[in-house]
């Protein structure tokens, strides 16, 4: 009995182990790519050049350094798909293969079989941009230890704005050079430490800390003013003369400076900034709830042409008084915002948003006080006829997508659950751009239309104004969308993996941030693409260059696609196939 339960033991341990040994091994390392990384300009070898390759399948990253004649060596790789790429600071990153250098830029595949050793690999890395000049004072002469920064223009939610390219500070000539610079247009701007904007938001800063120190302690508060009737409080806004941020085309507007075109590896000298000084003007006032009483707020100034932080985008915090202000403005006209989640006094939760225009002339002080109110009540109904029955509306989930500009506070998604006839009420809604969108539909269900009035708001902006009551809403439902899929090949008929698909609606009013209708997707290995989840109509489709993140949904850029893309009708549910060969 004992030898039968110790073969059953033994049995039974051979049975759990077969299904682990019949497994597939893991593919064999064995494999090797080799090569160098060159400089594209044939100055020589890039030395100690990071080279990285990795795989999706299986996931493999690796990494190794050039040497000193820039050789690499790759070594145990199991057999895949790989990417290589290679980086070096002061040259721009660049995928083997790939049309233009960049972090993320698809290359082409190199495939690995195994055992397979792959040699006389060459990289070759392009030198980054360079901007230099000098920064002078309103004289003439060298303007020392000034920091200056290039600004490249970049794409978000389809508009076009400056974000951080590169910085650098002027030496003892007033020189600077700034590299590292991918290809791009550029704003330069010279920002003196002593700038009026600068001191005035410490003074700005200082007086809220001394009013919240105050309103916990009256001992604190007799001592603060105290000094402030000596004058040594520090929190004083300093003279309004002085000066500001002045960029290269010798204006202190971000929207009127001269833009500087840098090509790959291009150095871009004699960029000459001299310094502004001028009589500023100041923004101040009171922030308050529905009730009048002081509110507790954030609150944003931003020039709205070309919104870039830190020069054309400001915040204060106002103390538990509501005060604020905004000195050493240049003169222009200003969006004045303020956003808060508590108003002092004021009944009820929510968000509270204000917003106002303000025009700022030199010497003078705008009063831009905000008087907090709560969004917006949208309501609407869900047609309970377009969805399966039973239809239970109740399982749904209706949001207004908030459509977010570049100096946009981030929002969060107003959403309402409906009842069961289907009829929801968002409330509250802040002022701005929303899309409509609805979770919990039954599977291969998509929304079909959110009409408001004249705005279909499942493809279309629906703006909520302050003051204003927006139309009700009607939401209907489609069972069927449509799916595109095809291939991308050259002229010889091999697949093409370095382009981009590009869908997009042929009817212009659908050209907006974020649309459901425009579609940007990298061909698979085979080369190969599919797209799902579209609602009818007709687009326009295209294989193009990597373009820039976000650049897919801006107009100008749309329109330079339309006379090179092919057409592309999609009835509700279609499942079409559309080949794409480029030359």
């Amino acid at each position: 009995m004992k030898r039968q339960s110790c073969s059953l033991i033994v049995a039974l341990a051979l049975s759990a182990v077969a299904p682990a040994a019949s497994q597939q091994a893991p593919p064999a390392a064995t494999g090797s790519i080799t090569g160098t990384v060159m400089s594209a300009d044939l100055a020589g070898p890039v030395r100690k050049a990071q080279v990285k390759v990795s795989s999706l399948s299986p996931r493999i990253t690796r990494t190794t350094v050039a040497d000193a004649e820039g050789r690499f060596v790759l070594e145990d790789l199991p057999a895949a798909d790989y990417t290589l790429s290679a980086s070096k600071l002061g040259y721009l990153e660049m995928a083997l293969g790939a049309r233009r250098p960049g972090a993320g830029v698809p290359g082409a595949p190199l495939k690995l079989a195994a055992g397979q050793k792959i040699e006389k690999v060459s990289l070759k890395l392009p030198r980054a941009g360079v901007i230099s000049g000098v920064v002078t004072d309103e004289w003439g002469d060298p303007a020392i230890g000034v920091p200056v920064a290039a600004m490249r223009f970049a794409y978000e939610n389809g508009y076009r704005t400056a974000r951080p390219g590169g910085n650098a500070v002027s030496d003892d000539l007033g020189g600077y050079r700034i590299g590292g610079l991918p290809p791009g247009d550029y704003l330069v701007a010279a920002t003196p430490r002593d700038m009026v904007a600068a001191a005035a938001a410490s003074a700005e800063s200082i007086r809220v800390r001394q009013e919240i120190i105050a309103a916990g302690d009256a001992e604190a508060r007799a001592r603060i003013n105290e000094a402030r009737r000596d004058g040594v409080s520090g929190a004083e806004i300093p003279a309004p003369a002085g000066y500001v941020p002045a960029f290269f085309g010798g204006t202190p507007s971000p929207s009127a400076a001269a833009r500087i075109s840098l090509g790959l590896s291009d150095h871009a000298g004699g960029i000459a900034v001299q310094l502004i000084s001028l009589k500023t003007g100041t923004v101040s006032g009171v922030v308050t709830g529905p009730d009048g009483l002081p509110a507790l707020a954030s609150v944003q100034l931003v020039d709205p042409l070309m919104p870039i932080a830190g020069l054309a985008v400001w915040f204060r915090h106002p103390g538990a008084d509501g005060r604020f202000s905004f000195a050493g403005l240049v003169p222009g006209t200003y969006v004045l915002r303020a956003q808060g989640t508590k108003a002092i006094g004021a009944a009820g939760g929510g968000d509270f948003t204000a917003a106002m225009n303000v025009t700022v002339t030199s010497g003078n002080t705008v009063d831009g006080s905000l008087a907090l109110q709560r969004g917006r009540t949208v309501t609407g109904s869900i047609d309970l006829n377009t969805l399966p029955p039973p239809a239970d509306a109740r399982r749904l989930s209706v949001q207004l997508y908030p459509i977010m500009g570049p100096s946009d506070w981030e929002a969060a998604v107003p959403r309402a659950t409906p009842d069961e006839r289907g009829a929801f009420t968002i409330s509250p809604v802040a002022p701005g751009l929303y899309r409509a969108r609805v979770n919990g539909l039954p599977q291969g269900w998509a929304l079909a239309s959110a009409v408001f009035r004249d705005v279909d708001a499942a493809d279309m902006n629906l703006e909520i104004k302050a003051g204003e009551d927006p139309p009700t809403g009607v939401l209907t439902f489609a069972s069927r969308t449509a799916v595109l899929s095809g291939a991308v090949s050259n002229k010889d008929g091999e697949p093409v993996t370095d382009r981009n698909v590009l869908l997009f609606p042929a009817n212009r009013d659908f050209w907006v941030a974020q649309s459901r209708r425009i579609h940007l997707v990298q061909p698979g290995r085979d080369g190969r693409y599919e797209i799902r989840g579209l609602p009818p109509g007709d687009y326009r489709i295209a294989a193009i260059d990597s373009p820039e993140p976000g650049q897919h949904f801006d107009r100008e850029f749309l329109t330079t696609l339309v006379a090179g893309s092919a057409e592309v009708r999609l009835a509700e549910g279609d499942s079409k196939t559309h080949d794409i060969r480029v030359g």
